[in-house]
Order: structure tokens, then sequence, then C-alpha cells
């Protein structure tokens, strides 16, 4: 069996305050937006699995971390981004 590799088509939808919001595969020019929107979510609450400064990862490693998705035959990451935000 040949095993292919895992894309999402973005995915468009209208929101009850008229915006769109798109869902799609991150890409590398993500990555910096990715890290401080974990970062941003992990201060949120204490019962996160981790806090803000334990999220130690570079841009690079970030990078690496969004293209071995993309080639990747058994995994997929889908976010949500409205006005060209990370959401």
């Amino acid at each position: 069996m040949e095993l292919l590799n895992v894309i999402f088509q973005d995915k468009r939808v209208k929101l009850k305050n008229g915006k769109e919001c798109i869902f799609k595969s991150p890409d590398v020019v993500d990555a910096e937006n990715l890290i401080e929107y974990l970062k941003l979510t992990s201060s949120e609450t204490d019962y996160m699995i981790r806090y803000p400064e334990e999220i130690t990862m570079t841009i690079v490693d970030e990078e690496k971390f969004l293209k071995s998705i993309k080639e990747s035959d058994n995994n997929i990451m889908i976010s949500a981004f409205i006005d060209d935000k990370l959401v």
C-alpha cells in the first residue's frame, strides 16, 4: 500500500460577524506566529500542559517541525486564520 502525504485543502468559513475564517495547514512563514500563539495560550491558565517559559523552540526549530508535518504520510496540522492573523 502506497502512502501519500496528507494535504489539507484550505477551507473558508463565513462567521456570524461576516468575517471569513480560513482553515489551512500552516507554512514555514507562520512559524514565528505559531510560537508566539503557543506562548500566549499557555499563559492563559495554569491548567495547560506547559507554561510559556517552557516553550524554548526557535523559529528554525518550528520551521523544521512544520516541514516534517507537510512531508509526513500520517500527520496533519490545521490552523485558523482571520484577516491573515492566526487565531
